[in-house]
C-alpha cells in the first residue's frame, strides 16, 4: 500500500509537555512553542481554531 506524499510524516519531535501543577497539559503553552519554532505554522489567526469530523468528508469515510 502506498501512502499519499500529504498523509507522510514529515517532522517528529520530542520534549517535554508543559503541564500544570494538577497534571494538566499546557495547550496554550503548546501552541505558542509551535508558533515560536515554525512561524509559518502558525499562520492561523488566533480564536479561528477549525475541526473537522469524519461526517464532514462522507467521500472519505471506508467503504
Amino acid at each position: 500500500m502506498n501512502l499519499a506524499a500529504y498523509k507522510r510524516v514529515r517532522r517528529l519531535e520530542f520534549f517535554e509537555l508543559p503541564k500544570t501543577i494538577s497534571g494538566k497539559i499546557r495547550r496554550v503553552e503548546l501552541r505558542d512553542r509551535e508558533i515560536r519554532l515554525h512561524p509559518a505554522a502558525g499562520a492561523e489567526p488566533a480564536g479561528e481554531h477549525v475541526e473537522y469530523a469524519d461526517t464532514d468528508f462522507p467521500s472519505l469515510r471506508g467503504k
